[in-house]
């Protein structure tokens, strides 16, 4: 059951994004791309938020690194991501409580409107890890019949 809703809320997503001018997913030319030197042109939102990081994928940098120095670089760009992504998160939930407080709402139900967030968010960590669970499974079953072969 929750399959549908996730598609449908990824559908209505790229449907709003489109109607709004945000570009979600990157041009055709960025999934072509065979190297960080040729990705890089497509990847505004990390130059923006990441410029050294970007700058080690514009310069060639990255595409010198051998396979365990990518991984840790990209390891490390998406920790950052997710440390970024948590900050943001305690910054908005703290406004968001200011600005319901100075508005006249009670405490308790600033409170609870919090919670039914953060268990939202719960849920997300939820599928995520459901299809990472899925992803290893499956990675699984290949390798089992490679071997077998």
């Amino acid at each position: 059951m929750k399959t549908p809703a996730l598609v449908l809320g990824t559908a209505l997503l790229v449907f709003l994004s489109a109607g709004c001018g945000f570009d979600l997913v990157p041009a055709d030319e960025a999934f072509d791309a065979r190297s960080a030197r040729e990705l890089a042109p497509y990847l505004d939102e990390i130059e923006a938020t990441f410029p050294e990081s970007h700058r080690v994928l514009s310069d060639g940098t990255w595409d010198s690194f051998d396979l365990d120095e990518k991984l840790d670089f990209v390891r490390g760009l998406s920790m950052d991501h997710a440390e970024r992504e948590h900050r943001r998160l305690a910054e908005k939930l703290a406004k968001d409580r200011r600005d319901r407080s100075q508005g006249g709402l009670h405490d308790k139900i600033i409170e609870e409107r919090e919670v039914f967030w953060l268990l939202h968010e719960v849920r997300m960590i939820e599928i995520e890890l459901a299809g990472a669970r899925q992803v290893d499974q499956i990675d699984a079953v290949g390798d089992s019949l490679i071997r077998v072969r």
